[in-house]
């Protein structure tokens, strides 16, 4: 598979913008959750899948291998075979929306989720995964920004029949297929980066309850406790990236820095691009 984790190829469904049917009545979780479905089938992707899904899938197996205690190179094909799943993965949703507690892919996506808080410390997956997706997005930027540049723009001549308007046509293709793949990356990285602050943090409230008990009885033990449990240094080591020891300099790679980098340009270029398209 190409570096992207697409296809050129046409995608199965038709693209269509997302929208819903129905309101949901406030204040009512039966109502929430029928929403959150409603909403997610009229997405393009397979929601079916992703309500379906069991643990004996490809993706579950996937989910796992990521968030398991074992450190995952950023150059492992296990990457990419998770990222093929991208139709299912755009409509996996977190436990707290979840309409039946005891569906199946709820148990995949919470095993996923508490492996991801309990490893990503000591594994780097979850900072590897991190600059995945961030270059995923800069990849579909430079796409978008070639394929506005050789598409002239939305006041140049459209030339369907000619070599012109089919390479513009492929493009385009290929722009959809990357932006797929890109939103199913960013919501599993979105649900798995959740929990593992959550958790994080809680782990903090648990060690100072602990700490203030204890401290009276050993005080030379409080300062080492609370470094120990710091929410900051434990999310730095959750979102740092770390290959090996490369000539003495193991300080790793900020992937949190990286892919809000990334969003951020997404953003400011795509808003300029509109602002210039619409004279501002």
């Amino acid at each position: 598979a190409p570096d992207f984790i697409t296809t050129s190829s046409e995608p199965k469904r038709p693209f269509t913008r997302y929208r819903t049917k129905q309101t949901p009545k406030p204040n009512t979780q039966e109502a929430n959750s029928a929403f959150f479905v409603s909403a997610n089938m009229e997405m393009w992707g397979d929601a079916e899948g992703a309500y379906s899904l069991k643990q004996s899938d490809s993706l579950s197996t996937s989910l796992i291998q990521i968030t398991g205690p074992e450190a995952i190179p950023y150059n492992d094909s296990r990457w990419q075979k998770l990222l093929v799943h991208y139709e299912k993965l755009v409509h996996l949703h977190n436990l707290g929306l979840a309409s039946v507690s005891s569906s199946a892919e709820e148990d995949v996506v919470g095993t996923a989720c508490r492996q991801c808080a309990k490893y990503s410390a000591s594994t780097s997956n979850l900072a590897a995964f991190c600059l995945h997706v961030a270059r995923m997005i800069r990849d579909m930027q430079s796409s978008l920004d070639t394929y506005s540049a050789e598409s002239g723009g939305d006041n140049a001549p459209k030339q369907p029949n000619g070599s012109a308007g089919r390479s513009s046509v492929k493009q385009r293709i290929s722009l959809i297929g990357k932006a797929r793949v890109t939103c199913g990356a960013i919501n599993i990285l979105r649900i798995l980066s959740h929990e593992t602050i959550v958790q994080c943090c809680s782990r903090l409230e648990t060690a100072a309850e602990g700490e203030n008990k204890s401290s009276t009885s050993y005080p030379e033990n409080s300062h080492q406790s609370a470094l120990q449990y710091d929410t900051n240094s434990m999310l730095k080591e959750s979102f740092t990236y770390r290959s090996g020891e490369v000539d003495g300099n193991n300080n790793g790679q900020d992937a949190a820095m990286e892919i809000i980098a990334s969003i951020m340009t997404f953003f400011f270029f795509n808003w300029m691009h509109d602002s210039t398209r619409k004279g501002f």
